[in-house]
């Protein structure tokens, strides 16, 4: 667990603000709010601005390295302004990654580090190589998967560890040499067809990769296969207006697409045909 070590009040001007962003390179570090930066630069100018909170945290794990926590856009209108101020700086020590991803989760008092951000070094912590999309994709999927819609954002961000198995073999599928397959994978770079994928993985990996395949690249499918039928659905059909698909004619629930692909998944396996019908008042099919 990290620990606090000592906490502080200091001020901070031109050259300590250059100091902090020298060491503001922690992985994960969310991009720069420009609003935001304005609102802070604006207050320190016309003498608004109270107080700060910077955070620094010494990674045992990494040679003892000191890394910039919170505070990079204080610091930041501090260099524009050319103002000092009086800041609350809190010292922390983190001897594992995933220390150092938890406490990065902790700072959310002016500006919410959202989901992906904390995302992104979580999954680093645990030593995920994946794009972060994909990252992104694979946590809403088991989220959607196990119907664990209501937890809080740092029971959701700890569930990414439950969910590597099935993103190795998804990524394996969707990306090449590292990055995403963007045009031909486009139909399947949503939550309810990457949930379908963990769903059929679940059940044989084997086949999973067989069926998937020939969904993602079109290739020697007749018409009466069901990965004919569920590709030619999902190339016209999205979750919402303009994403995931290149000529959308049709628009899905969540539900009805998890749902029509495991159709095509059962009848796959039983070796026969579909028609993908659906029925909203129907709970999702069952794997086989």
């Amino acid at each position: 667990m990290f620990k606090l070590i000592k906490r502080s009040q200091i001020r901070v001007g031109i050259k300590e603000a250059e100091e902090f962003q020298s060491i503001n390179n922690f992985e994960g570090q969310r991009t720069i709010d420009e609003k935001h930066l304005r609102e802070l630069i604006e207050k320190m100018n016309d003498g608004r601005f109270l107080d700060g909170d910077i955070a620094v945290a010494t990674l045992l794990y990494k040679q003892n390295e000191k890394v910039l926590m919170n505070g990079q856009h204080i610091t930041l209108a501090i260099l524009n302004s050319k103002k000092q101020i009086i800041a609350t700086l809190k010292e922390y020590e983190c001897p594992t990654a995933e220390d150092a991803s938890l406490l990065f989760r902790q700072f959310d008092s002016h500006r919410s580090r959202s989901l992906n951000n904390c995302v992104k070094v979580e999954a680093n912590a645990l030593g995920i190589k994946w794009p972060g999309k994909i990252v992104t994709l694979i946590l809403g999927a088991g989220l959607e998967k196990d119907m664990k819609y209501y937890l809080t954002k740092e029971k959701k961000i700890e569930c990414l560890k439950e969910y590597i198995k099935e993103g190795n073999f998804i990524n394996k599928l969707l990306t090449k040499q590292g990055r995403i397959m963007t045009k031909e994978a486009k139909h399947l770079l949503r939550i309810a067809t990457i949930t379908a994928m963990m769903l059929t993985y679940e059940k044989s990996a084997s086949d999973s990769e067989d069926f998937w395949i020939p969904v993602i690249f079109g290739e020697n499918l007749k018409k009466e296969d069901p990965r004919y039928k569920i590709r030619n659905y999902l190339m016209q059909t999205s979750i919402g207006r303009g994403r995931g698909a290149s000529h959308i004619t049709d628009i899905a629930t969540t539900k009805e697409m998890i749902s029509k692909c495991i159709h095509a998944w059962n009848a796959f396996r039983n070796g026969a045909s579909t028609e993908l019908r659906y029925y909203h008042r129907a709970p999702i099919p069952k794997a086989i």
